[in-house]
């Protein structure tokens, strides 16, 4: 093959919904969890294993090459295609959508016979924000940025501040509204909701909003989810809180301590109410599985703290 593929570990996150039909109409894919042994993914009518290859992340905006790229891979016997959209390829100015891509996307897969999982490249993409448009970038003051412990801005839009989510939901549901009117032959089977969501280079948001939050205690539904979970933590969630004597009630530090890990639990509730509220309004347009990704901490000492992988993204000790 011309092109060498990427491949990453993913931590999938889907919610199974299986739609009404009109004659012929084929299927949204949905998870089939009616088996108490497994879950089905269904596509086209019948449980599908994706075999799939993610070409280069840029691919998706170069019609030609894309188009060679999905050949390589249907005559190599992918099944799927991961291929990006991102929020400045659908509105590169605020409320003008242009939405080529999508259908450059729909055809040239559709001529390969290959199944697409869409990667949206919204308000993250590994840890900063180089794929949102340039006029959420250009305005810091009502799109926040995640801000060092001294308060100057970083790289990376904070998810902490309705401004921004609610302008990518707006982006991510245009683009769903469009993917259910245009795609009748379900060629797009799945989409992850941002990509590898989380901050480095230091392991939390130090913005206003985000230094107000950490300071007033940890909301009752997360203590209320501890309380009822106990048995199944992950272990490093479960000693942060056995230090502190299993309160229930107190600020972050008083709940897990003064740590990088605190940090990683404080930025993962946050950035996944962003997700989930994203990907709930997408749903809402069309109710196709979702998905979300995370850049994984390595098993070496300085690669375990957050901040050297993207601290609050889905990995496994905020599980």
């Amino acid at each position: 093959m011309k092109q060498m593929l990427s491949f990453f570990l993913y931590l999938f996150i889907f919610q199974a919904c299986t739609p009404t039909l009109t004659p012929k109409q084929k299927h949204i894919p949905y998870l089939d969890e009616k088996d108490e042994h497994a879950t089905f993914f269904v596509v086209d009518d019948k449980p599908m294993l994706l075999l799939a290859g993610e070409p280069l992340n840029s691919t998706g905006s170069y019609p030609i090459r894309l188009d060679e790229v999905l050949t390589e891979m249907n005559e190599a016997h992918y099944n799927t295609a991961l291929i990006a959209i991102s929020w400045q390829m659908i509105e590169p100015e605020e409320n003008q959508f242009n939405f080529t891509y999508v259908d450059d996307l729909l055809r040239i897969a559709q001529n390969n016979e290959i199944k697409i999982g869409l990667l949206w490249f919204g308000a993250w993409k590994n840890g900063i924000s180089p794929y949102a448009p340039g006029w959420v970038l250009s305005d810091t003051k009502r799109f926040q940025r995640v801000r060092t412990i001294s308060g100057e801005n970083t790289q990376t839009l904070s998810p902490l501040y309705e401004e921004t989510r609610n302008a990518d939901t707006k982006a991510f549901v245009a683009l769903m509204d469009y993917i259910a009117e245009k795609d009748k032959d379900r060629t797009i089977i799945t989409v992850q909701v941002e990509n590898e969501i989380g901050v480095l280079g230091q392991s939390r948001d130090y913005s206003e909003e985000a230094n107000k939050a950490f300071a007033e205690n940890v909301p009752d539904e997360l203590i209320n989810y501890l309380t009822n979970n106990r048995k199944s933590l992950e272990p490093e969630l479960l000693k942060k809180w056995e230090e502190s004597g299993f309160k229930t009630s107190g600020t972050w530090t008083e709940i897990f301590g003064d740590s990088p890990l605190t940090d990683l639990f404080f930025m993962a509730w946050h950035y996944s109410h962003y997700v989930d509220h994203v990907a709930g309004e997408g749903k809402k347009s069309y109710p196709l599985p979702m998905f979300a990704n995370c850049w994984m901490s390595q098993k070496l000492p300085q690669t375990l703290v957050p901040g050297n992988f993207p601290s609050g993204g889905p990995v496994l000790q905020v599980l």
